[in-house]
């Protein structure tokens, strides 16, 4: 009798909880539902305080580690400002590495008139006028482009395939979920809002569902094939795209 042979089975997955956070806190989730332990080697992108840590995962086990986000130099305004948190792990033995993302909204600084206040804006006023005067006669330099902020990940199920005619999008954790849908020409397209917060799903020019407060929803649909990428127009970074075929 010949014994049986077990084959070596590697099931590695790599998350961040929670996905969106307001003070920078997240916690790197690493699953083992392999066979055997794996090393693993995590890091995160410039400006967390996890910049590199070795974990060791049992097998159907797995290891939370926590991670603090530097969001950036403090500012004054009135929204907060997104921050993608980009974490990988690289996996002893294998040749590709894992990979999840998260966003961190910065809180900004409240503008407080006062003696520093007026300091602060004279100072500023003065060298402005100094670097006018030093750059008279230079030709003008291009305008700096403000970046386009980073689309929120998510970690929700790929889209599945749509049903008979109809196609439901969840909005939760600042996140369409699914993404990314591909329906047919003639599908009714619904997007249900989970969040606290106040979303909208827009393709400017081709449809707009307003804004959507907790518990409502709205439907759109679509009856001329093409690929169409939306966003909420009070949270930028949240991105989707609805692809309509013929």
């Amino acid at each position: 009798m010949n014994a049986a042979t077990v084959e070596h089975v590697r099931d590695l997955r790599l998350s961040v909880h929670p996905l969106i956070s307001r003070d920078g806190r997240h916690d790197v989730v690493v699953a083992n539902r392999g066979h055997s332990p794996a090393l693993l080697t995590l890091a995160t992108e410039e400006g967390g305080a996890l910049a590199t840590r070795v974990v060791v995962v049992e097998p159907r086990d797995e290891v939370r580690v926590g991670l603090v986000i530097a969001g950036g130099p403090r500012f004054v305004g009135r929204r907060p400002r997104p921050h993608r948190v980009a974490v990988w792990a690289d996996v002893e033995g294998a040749p590709d590495r894992l990979e999840a993302a998260a966003l961190y909204f910065q809180a900004p600084l409240r503008w407080k008139p006062g003696a520093a206040a007026v300091a602060a804006v004279v100072t500023g006023v003065t060298a402005v006028l100094i670097s006018i005067a030093l750059n008279a006669g230079r030709s003008p330099e291009p305008p700096m482009v403000a970046p386009k902020s980073e689309p929120v990940p998510s970690n929700c199920a790929p889209f599945a395939g749509a049903g008979a005619g109809a196609v439901d999008v969840e909005i939760e954790s600042f996140t369409y979920c699914p993404s990314t849908i591909m329906v047919a020409a003639g599908t009714e397209v619904t997007w249900r809002n989970g969040d606290l917060a106040a979303h909208s799903a827009t393709a400017e020019g081709v449809f707009d569902t307003g804004l959507l407060r907790q518990g409502r929803a709205a439907v759109v649909r679509f009856d001329r094939p093409g690929t169409y990428p939306y966003f909420c127009t009070l949270h930028p970074a949240m991105r989707g795209t609805v692809v309509v075929t013929a």
